[in-house]
């Protein structure tokens, strides 16, 4: 009667699962059978009463995701993993028992229906990949029960409502990815949330300003709320470990803060067009060592172009311009880039408009100043 655990993982083992295994196999503790080629349906866990580790991952089993949980054992199981194959159905109430789970990864399959509010009582859940799949409705309330929460990912199914509350109190929370949703409201008031490095919310419905908690974050790397529908300023999100800063596409006011140069010597990718920003670019752009894109097009931006010090921004790859009422002479430091990687310079300098900018030796794109046509 002891306990034990099979696993061949990454055998390029290929055939389907007898359905036998698991019934005979009953003292099984891990059955990890990730990164092969199996097909056919999933084995039932179903009376495996030791089953600690279910990891189907990365084969090509296909039918229901969820084969025997109606009648398995909730004492035991902390993974269940079973992303990237071809599998389907609903997320069972049932998920609920499984009080011990840590890791829930059933992304990029075909899973449908809503995210069951039972999910509220697994207090033990670190890691929920959830993401690519076609889950519907809104993300339950009782979310905001998982103080130990690491990381969740959800993005690019087609939910909707508010975020829970509580989202941002959790002390844990590293990561966060909801992008590529129809999730709208307003962004929750959070204070503990401090350890995010990921927060992932682009191409939903957001309105409202962004939180204030963003202002203590200090370890956040990637930061992306683009094409949303928020307002308010951009924040001074203090973290030396930014990279992709991306507000795009919102409606945000206000001038563009200098600080936001200054924190990060690891920001490349600063995305700030089509918002409503007024007032000159900060003189101390060029001190973003490493920006390889930076994208200002679309705002109401007004001033001349700053030059920058010799060796700075090296790396830029993409600056965009247009569609703002800049003026004055495109600068020599500027134009010097492009003997460099910069591929990409496009402004407002078709006539009438007031940036001069020769086209071909410095910009590679000029723009009337009211033409969106070609815009990104």
């Amino acid at each position: 009667h002891t306990n034990f655990s099979l696993l061949p993982v990454e055998n390029n083992l290929q055939g389907s699962i007898p359905p036998e295994l698991t019934i005979v196999l009953t003292r099984l503790s891990i059955l990890d059978i990730f990164g092969n080629l199996l097909v056919g349906p999933l084995p039932s866990i179903a009376g495996l009463s030791d089953l600690t580790v279910f990891d189907a991952e990365a084969n090509q089993f296909t039918g229901t995701a969820f084969v025997g949980f109606e009648g398995a054992s909730s004492n035991t199981l902390r993974s269940y993993r079973i992303s990237t194959n071809d599998l389907a159905g609903t997320i069972p109430t049932q998920i609920g028992l499984y009080t011990k789970l840590r890791d829930f990864w059933i992304a990029d399959n075909n899973i449908v229906g809503r995210i069951p509010s039972e999910i509220g009582r697994l207090t033990e859940l670190r890691m929920v990949f959830i993401h690519n799949n076609a889950l519907t409705g809104p993300i339950p309330t009782e979310l905001d029960q998982l103080k130990n929460l690491v990381e969740f990912f959800a993005h690019t199914n087609v939910l909707t409502g508010f975020l829970p509350r509580g989202i941002f109190n959790f002390v844990n929370l590293t990561q966060l990815r909801l992008h590529d949703n129809d999730l709208d409201g307003d962004l929750p008031v959070g204070t503990g949330a401090r350890g995010l490095t990921d927060l992932w919310l682009q191409n939903n419905r957001f309105v409202g300003t962004l939180p204030d908690f963003l202002g203590t974050t200090t370890s956040l790397r990637n930061f992306l709320v683009g094409d949303n529908r928020l307002s308010g300023t951009i924040p001074v999100i203090p973290s030396n470990a930014m990279s992709f800063f991306d507000v795009r596409n919102n409606e945000l006011v206000g001038t563009i803060p200098p600080a936001i140069f200054d924190f990060s010597q690891n920001l490349r990718f600063l995305y700030l067009q089509g918002n409503r920003l007024t007032g000159p670019i900060p003189p101390n752009y060029g001190s973003a060592v490493a920006l390889r894109d930076f994208f200002l097009n679309r705002n109401n931006l007004t001033g001349s172009i700053p030059a920058i010090g010799e060796g700075n921004l090296t790396f830029l790859n993409e600056f965009l311009l247009h569609d703002n009422m800049l003026i004055g002479q495109m600068p020599k430091s500027v134009c010097a880039l492009r003997n460099q990687s910069l591929d990409d310079l496009w402004t407002d300098c078709t006539p009438p408009a007031e940036v001069l900018c020769d086209l071909g030796t410095c910009c590679t794109r000029c723009f009337p100043e009211t033409d969106n046509s070609t815009a990104r």
